[in-house]
């Protein structure tokens, strides 16, 4: 993944947030019935909102989950739940490239846990394709397509 510096470098303007959605791009099917349905949601999770930040050695990128749960409307409170609740740290991704204007960083902890909003884990995992001809990126949105082939043994 590509991130420019001064988009996850902190400083005085706010991260920018980032909404990870999963849902299946094809229906699965065990013994002739449906197991899941074509375009049906894959998220596990209501926290869908993450930020990417540079680490303080600039060595990688933190991948924070946003609290979004806990929400107030009195304003004498909104400091104390935000300070109480801060972002999630989820992972570090590995700065593989940089060129003093963007990194490019390994996304391969996003890619085989699901981008942490689905049940993918690792473990369970024993193939993964990204689709590079489905990929698609956009002025502020991106679209792929990864294909996950599951472990079956149900001690895993």
């Amino acid at each position: 993944m590509s991130f420019p510096i001064a988009a996850i470098s902190g400083g005085d303007q706010p991260p920018k947030k980032v909404i990870f959605g999963a849902s299946y791009a094809r229906g699965s099917y065990d013994d002739d019935r449906s197991v899941t349905l074509l375009h049906y949601p894959a998220e596990n999770t209501e926290e869908t909102v993450f930020v990417f930040r540079l680490t303080e050695d600039a060595s990688g990128v933190d991948v924070l989950r946003e609290e979004l749960t806990l929400r107030t409307s009195d304003a004498g409170m909104e400091t104390s739940l935000s300070e109480s609740a801060p972002a999630e740290w989820i992972t570090t991704l590995p700065i593989l490239e940089s060129n003093g204007v963007s990194v490019m960083a390994s996304a391969e902890n996003l890619l085989t846990n699901g981008f942490y909003v689905t049940d993918i884990q690792p473990a369970k995992l024993a193939d993964m394709r990204l689709k590079l001809s489905e990929t698609r990126a956009y002025q502020k949105n991106a679209g792929l397509t990864v294909e996950y082939q599951l472990v079956t043994d149900p001690r895993v």
